[in-house]
């Protein structure tokens, strides 16, 4: 996906979600991540919209989030997606893995808005399936 596109899609997206539902995405590095938030929050100005930077490594970031799935804390909302989001999760481990690495950093992104742990207020979710349910058979 060519940043154009990827872009429009985050635009698409916040405009079905609406005005109140938090616009976030992890900040590239160096002067070019703080040129692309600029552009962004211009784009997103009607929406609540922040590039948050990352602390720490990936597999540091990800340790909450685990920590919570093997307690049964963590809700999905049921679909067609569940499974593949799911394995990918339990693949992560830390090495390059483009699809499974996304989908674990985002979600650990998340996790850390939600807690609040990135200076954002808490935002609850309401879901339909405990995620230690999902996990029988995998």
């Amino acid at each position: 996906v060519s940043a154009a596109s990827g872009d429009d899609l985050i635009e698409k997206i916040a405009n079905q979600d609406g005005s109140n539902v938090n616009v976030r995405e992890e900040q590239e590095g160096g002067s070019a991540g703080l040129r692309d938030e600029s552009q962004k929050a211009q784009r997103l100005r009607t929406f609540n919209y922040k590039s948050v930077k990352p602390l720490g490594d990936k597999v540091t970031r990800a340790k909450p989030l685990a920590s919570e799935c093997k307690a049964g804390m963590v809700y999905l909302v049921l679909g067609e997606w569940n499974t593949m989001y799911i394995n990918a999760l339990h693949k992560f481990n830390g090495t390059p893995q483009p699809l499974v690495n996304d989908l674990t950093d985002a979600s650990s992104g998340l996790y850390a808005e939600i807690q609040g742990m990135g200076a954002i207020q808490h935002t609850p979710i309401k879901s339909a399936r405990a995620f230690n349910e999902l996990f029988d058979g995998y």
